[in-house]
This record gives C-alpha cells, structure tokens and sequence, in this order.
C-alpha cells in the first residue's frame, strides 16, 4: 500500500494517481431490466457497437475542497486492456474481460497462450508491464473465448457462460480455475477480499446491471475545486476489476468526504482503464468473482 498523503489540490491526481485525472459516472435513467424472467440470466452486451437495452448519459460537477488524502491503494504497476473491436465481434464485454484475465494469468501460467509474451520487465525498475498491442496469438484466443462464452449466439454473455466458457479455456490449456465471491451487495464488493487477492497476483470481475465508470482521464483542478465530468451506463455491462483506492476529500482542515473507487478495465475493445466508484446511485452489482487459475 503507498503511504497515505496530504497534498493541495493544484497537484492532486498528478501526484496521487499518477498523473491520470478522474472521471465519475452517475446514473440518470434506470434501463429496462435485462433479466426478463426468473429463469432466464442477465445477459451482458455493452460494446461500443451498441446495445439493444439501455443508455448512457453525462453531467459535470464540483468538488468544493483544497486538500485531498489517498488513505488506502492496492493496485499493479499494470494490467492488460485487450483491444479488438473488429466488426464480427459483438456484444462482446464478457470475452473482453475474460481475456484481459487470460492476459493477466499468463504472465505467469505461459500455455494459456502458447507462443506468447504479454508484456515485460522493465530493466530498472523490475516492475512488469504488459503489451497494448495485440498479436495472430492473442487474437486467436480472443477468438476462442468469444466462442466459448457464446456471446454470438445469445446476443451478449451471460454469468453462467462467462465462467464456463473461461473454465473451457483455461482447461484447454492445460490448467485449473476456480471463482471465488466478493460480492457485498449491489452497492460494493468485500474489500478485504479484494486486497488478498491482489497480494496474491490475482485478479478478478464485476458484472453490473447498470454502472457508473471513471475514466482516468478528464478532471480539471482548480485551486479550492475540481471539476469532474460524469458519464453513466444503464446497459448491463463486465469489466475485469483489479484494485480500489479510497480518496479523503478536505476543506479548511475538514474531512468532509471520502470514496472508494475500484480500478476496473472498460472492456469496451479499446484498452481503457479507470475507476468504478461504489456506494453510488449508479451502480447496480449482480455478482463479483476473484479468479484464480493454477
């Protein structure tokens, strides 16, 4: 965990996220619900082709404040972002996010795609940081897990296909996986769980009714606020989630707010990475599973 920090707001996401700025989402209009009957599962299709149910909105606001403290962050130096938006691909959050974790495992379990590096270490630092580029490998196994999971026959992804399809893949390969819950309620996940998994090298995914994203790029400072620009999502949507940090937000010495993000993958086929806020009126989580393949 980094040491928490009190710092004024001209340098506040420079300093503390690492140079991104922060971009929240909130919920305007709830979409019909996805799930039509009791039998039948949620089906996940957000894409930048377009879904058949839902919307997405934005707002800009302010943050009256001056200093800001990072009291916890638990993260990696980096993850993947798979990017593929070729137009026989639809629908396809939930094979996007089952391959950023393909992505992420493979670093170390090196057969889940054969012939393949998924990034690398850096010669100074030591820290390991994965490619943005895809490859005919990569490529083919994203191709693979888009069929498993069924995403082109069932118009999206649902749960069940999700983990049966990326258990398809991953036993293909030669390994083992298993999903294990940390699920709170539809507001935010268990925390401490997430934080065990990440100390163990492990990542893992959220699937949401409808949910608010931060994109980490956006925010606008100024000496006493900063300006955020909010977008939302009611189309039930996957993304791979791989950390959280909570933000201590100060006025004249006061504490007058504080919020927890997870860093999560859009899964949208272009690589974008950001934040998911809990606890806010825009988030709807149906489940949350850490991932572990051995």
């Amino acid at each position: 965990m980094k040491n928490a920090k009190r710092i004024k707001v001209v340098s506040l996401f420079a300093a503390a996220l690492v140079g991104v700025s922060l971009l929240l989402t909130c919920c305007l209009i709830k979409a019909p619900s996805a799930q039509v009957s009791a039998d039948t599962e949620v089906i996940y299709y957000d894409s930048v082709y377009g879904a058949p149910v839902g919307s997405s909105s934005t707002e800009t606001y302010t943050i009256d404040c001056d200093d800001y403290e990072i009291t916890a962050d638990y993260t990696y130096d980096s993850v993947p972002a798979f990017g593929n938006t070729e137009a026989i691909f639809t629908n396809y959050c939930g094979p996007i996010t089952g391959m950023d974790i393909v992505l992420f495992n493979d670093r170390w379990k090196t057969n889940l795609i054969p012939n393949y590096e998924p990034g690398f270490t850096h010669p100074n630092t030591g820290a390991y940081y994965y490619w943005a580029a895809s490859t005919d490998e990569s490529d083919a196994a994203y191709a693979s897990i888009y069929s498993l999971m069924k995403t082109g026959e069932v118009g999206g992804t649902t749960s069940t296909n999700f983990r049966n399809g990326l258990k398809s893949f991953v036993e293909n390969a030669g390994y083992d996986i298993s999903y294990s819950s940390i699920y709170s309620n539809s507001k935010t996940v268990n925390l401490n769980a997430l934080k065990t998994a990440i100390d163990q090298n492990k990542v893992g995914v959220i699937m949401c009714s409808e949910y608010n994203y931060i994109l980490s790029m956006g925010v606008s400072m100024g000496d006493t606020e900063m300006t955020i620009v909010k977008e939302n999502s009611t189309i039930p949507h996957m993304m791979m989630v791989y950390g959280y940090f909570t933000c201590a937000y100060y006025k004249n010495g006061i504490n007058f707010q504080t919020d927890t993000y997870l860093y999560v993958t859009k899964s949208d086929g272009m690589t974008d990475k950001g934040y998911l806020q809990v606890n806010d009126d825009c988030l709807d989580i149906d489940e949350a599973y850490i991932v572990t393949i051995s």
